[in-house]
């Protein structure tokens, strides 16, 4: 029986040949850096200790700490992510009944460090979110100024609030008091403080 070697492309005897023992790739012996005595191990059918990996399989072997790392790391964002979201559907219970249907998905926004980043929650459908938009300032009362609630922007949306807060710091640096950006009917407005 012979197969291709993996290094060379050539035909290689079974017999002779060393397997990768991750991904069954056959090698030439004298490409597969086995010596001799190592090679007699590695035939042992019973109790083998010795194991042959070739270079690619050893790359990902190296890799399987680091991976390893990061999902721990996931892991414990997403309990933590979970954790946060009880005890947000515990004090809003008599806000808003959260159910597991309702939750799309949950985004955290930013970079990952010492401080907390927003997370952005994509609800099911637009009636629901409409509810938690309207219990704004419920929300805000029970969190005070832990938590913020707002709708998503497009690109147009975010251009003209950042045009509208501009002005707000021109008029301000030209003396006019007492000013603040209002949203009517969901349009940054400059207005005056009563």
């Amino acid at each position: 029986m012979s197969s291709v070697c993996e290094r060379c492309k050539g035909k290689c005897d079974m017999d002779r040949a060393i397997v990768c023992d991750s991904c069954s790739s056959a090698f030439q012996e004298k490409y597969s850096g086995v010596g001799g005595s190592e090679k007699r191990m590695m035939d042992l059918k019973k109790e083998r200790t010795l194991f042959f990996f070739c270079s690619e399989c050893r790359l990902g072997i190296k890799k399987v700490p680091l991976i390893l790392r990061r999902f721990n790391d996931l892991e414990k964002e997403v309990r933590k992510l979970k954790e946060e979201l009880l005890m947000l559907r515990e004090s809003n219970e008599n806000i808003i009944d959260i159910k597991e249907d309702v939750i799309e998905k949950i985004i955290r926004v930013g970079k990952k460090g010492t401080k907390s980043r927003p997370m952005k929650i994509v609800l099911s459908n637009s009636g629901i979110a409409r509810t938690v938009l309207r219990n704004e300032s419920k929300i805000m009362e029970s969190y005070g100024r832990d938590i913020a609630v707002s709708p998503d922007q497009t690109v147009m949306q975010r251009t003209h609030l950042k045009r509208v807060l501009g002005k707000l710091e021109q008029r301000e640096k030209d003396g006019e008091k007492d000013l603040h950006v209002k949203f009517v009917r969901g349009i940054p407005t400059i207005m005056k403080k009563t």
